[in-house]
């Protein structure tokens, strides 16, 4: 719930008339459109620069209603205030999402690196774990993508710590990113037998049956083994 406590400094508004919802991502496509559509409802009431200033801050909420009190933009002029809002929330929650969708491996120096962000952004849009994982599991390289299914991941953190382990037991023992896959193969088969005979150190097993999930993943990854 958010915390309208700052609400109550807010100057009363002057015009009963005069109506525009708070600002709300459900109600705008962004915070630029709201302060449009703020702006082209003052031209509409005859509201003045010094009105717009003093009032604006009753329809902002929860952390914009915050940084205005704490930055105290009630000190600057209203074109001041409206620049340094969009500046600080202008981008688009549209933007956004399409920049965590965007992302690609190939983007960043390593593996860690690339969930790290994609961990940031998926919780910049309150996106819950289930989805992060699943983002994270299918941009990932082929070969980590079984290991990160037969582990059943649930939360991000817990996918960022088996990539890590997964690193570890690579033959160069280092990060890997999408351009690095001339030994892909060889590691992926023999990490693979290291698991279904039990040898390797960390013991990457499904956590119910105590084997490998013997997903559609694995499987595929057998019949190329025979080809």
């Amino acid at each position: 719930m958010e915390d309208d406590s700052f609400r109550q400094e807010s100057p009363a508004d002057t015009s009963k008339q005069f109506f525009l919802p708070e600002f709300d991502t459900n109600k705008f496509s962004s915070f630029k459109s709201f302060l449009d559509c703020f702006d082209q409802h003052c031209v509409e009431y005859q509201k003045d620069e010094q009105w717009k200033k003093k009032n604006l801050p009753r329809y902002l909420t929860g952390s914009y209603l915050k940084f205005w009190y704490d930055n105290k933009l009630f000190n600057n002029t209203y074109q001041e205030n409206k620049e340094l809002l969009i500046t600080v929330f202008g981008v688009t929650r549209q933007e956004e999402i399409q920049k965590f969708h965007n992302l690609k491996l190939k983007d960043n120096k390593n593996l860690i690196s690339f969930f790290t962000e994609k961990l940031a952004l998926g919780k910049k849009l309150n996106y819950d774990d289930s989805s992060i994982v699943e983002h994270m599991t299918l941009s990932s390289p082929i070969e980590f993508q079984k290991f990160l299914i037969i582990q059943k991941i649930s939360t991000p953190c817990e996918c960022i710590s088996t990539m890590r382990q997964l690193i570890a037991v690579t033959p160069d023992n280092s990060n890997r990113n999408a351009g690095e896959s001339g030994s892909s193969r060889r590691w992926n088969n023999q990490a693979y037998g290291n698991i279904n005979t039990g040898t390797d150190p960390l013991r990457f097993q499904s956590r119910v049956y105590g084997q490998p999930h013997q997903s559609h993943m694995v499987r595929l990854h057998e019949s190329q083994q025979s080809t």
